[in-house]
């Protein structure tokens, strides 16, 4: 039998012995967390500089990115969207230089079929532009903690919303009340990851203001050839190319000039991304305008 003394002690002993399994517990988790978390953004950095790298290198529209400097920007709780803002090096925060839009892939999409957790974070590019970034109003406005302005990302549909009033993410524009947004924002699926190498460039000798040449409404027959199996995707240069597409359920006709395109490949895997003239070049994958809207090609005059 132990006495109340020895009780007492052996009480104390195992209670100091919990507590330092807990405490070592808590640290090894924290040590974990800490691990992933810096492996997570390490991840994320890698794909951003490969991405201006291969952009900066190959298309000279895009440049002055190899010397700019960049913020990340979370597109809303939960959402594992981000926005990267470029600025100038001499001038960071003021003269925006362009935009990513990038995206976690979720698991099943991961790239790198490593043992190692860290090592099978990956993530997709889903747009890019240059000029403006897509919610530039809402980002630096020093009101938006207080009113609490939603952020949607959904391609072309992009906006931003204070109450019921929406704004066109590019351009800030108030859309009317009948314009309401999906219940299930529409974004790009392809998973175009670090991987991938930009191998080719095009751009359109001459951009067209869609609301000066409305070939694109009614086309010509001869044109049909041109626009059959998207053929104007290997003569940009000399061809005369607009993108149409009746967003939010139909109530907003928006065309839009095609002034590039963008090759990206990895092994025999190809990702084409097409620019959109829209205050500014934004580059979207193909197969993601092509589900959204339509497009109309004509021979330069």
């Amino acid at each position: 039998m132990i006495s109340k003394k020895w009780q007492v002690t052996l009480n104390a002993i195992l209670l100091v012995s919990v507590i330092w399994i807990i405490s070592s517990s808590s640290v090894m988790i924290a040590e974990a967390t800490t691990d992933r978390e810096t492996g997570w953004r390490d991840a994320m950095n890698r794909h951003i500089d490969s991405w201006i790298q291969q952009l900066s290198e190959e298309d000279k529209l895009f440049a002055d990115w190899s010397s700019a400097q960049y913020k990340i920007r979370g597109l809303g709780s939960n959402q594992k969207q981000w926005i990267i803002t470029l600025y100038k090096a001499s001038d960071p925060g003021q003269s925006p230089l362009g935009y990513m839009i990038i995206a976690e892939n979720p698991p099943s999409l991961q790239s790198d079929q490593s043992s190692s957790e860290i090592e099978e974070i990956s993530f997709s590019l889903l747009e890019y532009g240059l000029g403006k970034p897509l919610f530039e109003e809402v980002i630096n406005d020093n009101t938006i903690n207080s009113e609490n302005p939603v952020l949607v990302y959904g391609g072309l549909e992009s906006y931003w919303s204070r109450g019921k009033t929406l704004h066109d993410a590019r351009s800030g524009e108030i859309y009317p009340p009948s314009v309401t947004p999906p219940y299930v924002a529409k974004i790009p699926e392809t998973v175009l990851n670090h991987d991938f190498h930009l191998t080719g460039v095009d751009h359109s000798a001459t951009v067209t203001d869609p609301f000066a040449d409305l070939f694109w409404i009614h086309p010509h027959v001869k044109d049909d050839e041109i626009n059959k199996d998207m053929q104007w995707l290997a003569r940009l240069s000399n061809m005369v190319v607009i993108f149409s597409s009746n967003l939010y359920n139909g109530e907003v006709m928006a065309p839009f000039a095609v002034s590039g395109i963008h090759r990206w490949r990895h092994e025999h895997d190809e990702i084409l991304f097409v620019a959109l003239e829209d205050e500014g070049a934004r580059f979207f994958p193909v197969d993601y305008l092509s589900s959204t809207g339509s497009w109309v090609a004509k021979k330069q005059d």
